[in-house]
């Protein structure tokens, strides 16, 4: 969890609860079955650990989640939601790397250069532990 915990902390120091995140992430690891690297990585990607991040496309919380979603409130529930359809994308297409291109650009982006380009940045994020 210190590796999670400093990745959080030197992304953004003023992160309102980088302790709990961390630990959030194992949860979701063992709920979701989803890698807490790869989780933290997509964190870091969406919204560089800013739990009140905004996209162009209206996007919000940590995990970018798109307004036709009806986005969670609070951090946690938006992790858990994020980490839900990631797994769902994964079992969908077999693939973590063509979720993950999913996740970012919706079915049709699963194919797109844009989103495959995403999805490797993640993982190569999460192996690097430069989440």
């Amino acid at each position: 969890m210190s590796a999670l915990l400093a990745c959080i902390l030197a992304c953004n120091p003023n992160c309102p609860v980088p302790e709990q995140m961390a630990g959030h992430l194992l949860v979701i690891e063992k709920q979701h079955k989803v890698p807490a690297p790869v989780m933290a990585s997509l964190i870091f990607e969406e919204s560089r650990w800013r739990p009140r991040c905004r996209g162009a496309a209206g996007e919000v919380g940590l995990c970018q989640i798109h307004p036709c979603h009806s986005p969670p409130k609070g951090w946690t529930a938006q992790m858990d939601w994020a980490a839900a359809h990631l797994r769902e994308l994964w079992c969908r297409y077999g693939s973590l790397e063509v979720a993950l291109a999913a996740y970012n650009g919706g079915p049709k982006g699963r194919k797109k250069a844009v989103c495959k380009r995403y999805a490797r940045r993640i993982l190569r994020r999460a192996e690097d532990g430069n989440h």
